[in-house]
């Protein structure tokens, strides 16, 4: 029997994606940017200058670097991905998931989570194939998301 890696050990991330069954250990993550656009206002009923204001809400791609997993969870979300961008729908259900993310310390322990609400992978770069492995490496995964919210 093929001896499984500790991914807690080798990789400090793990991803879970309850919406697709999913969970996968990645090695690194790129920045998650949570900004908004500044709106400023002024006028002459304002007399001590300009205001700001907070307006829409932006986010970043983000990328998952050198990830395993053992299902094709992921796999099957991205096909659904691609089957989904010919049709009319912008947004179509069962495309559309939450993910979590688990950042861990040397020892496995959960230091962080991040949920990226209402998100998808929009780019998937598979690893070199290996018959000696269960586990799927991927290489890279690019998500984007709505907004994101730290626990």
């Amino acid at each position: 029997m093929p001896i499984r890696p500790n991914l807690a050990v080798s990789h400090r991330f793990r991803v879970s994606i309850p919406a697709w069954n999913s969970t996968s250990s990645w090695e690194s993550i790129s920045p998650i940017y949570d900004t908004s656009e500044v709106l400023k206002y002024s006028g002459v009923s304002i007399p001590d200058g300009d205001h700001y204001y907070a307006g829409k809400p932006t986010t970043n791609e983000v990328t998952f670097r050198r990830g395993m997993t053992e299902t094709r969870s992921l796999i099957n979300w991205r096909e659904a991905v691609l089957r989904h961008s010919v049709g009319i729908e912008i947004r179509p259900s069962g495309v559309v998931a939450n993910v979590r993310i688990y950042s861990l310390d040397r020892a496995g322990n959960t230091v962080r989570i991040f949920t990226l609400i209402d998100g998808w992978p929009s780019e998937m770069v598979y690893s070199g194939l290996s018959a000696s492995s269960n586990t799927i490496a991927i290489e890279e995964m690019h998500f984007v998301y709505d907004r994101i919210e730290v626990l």
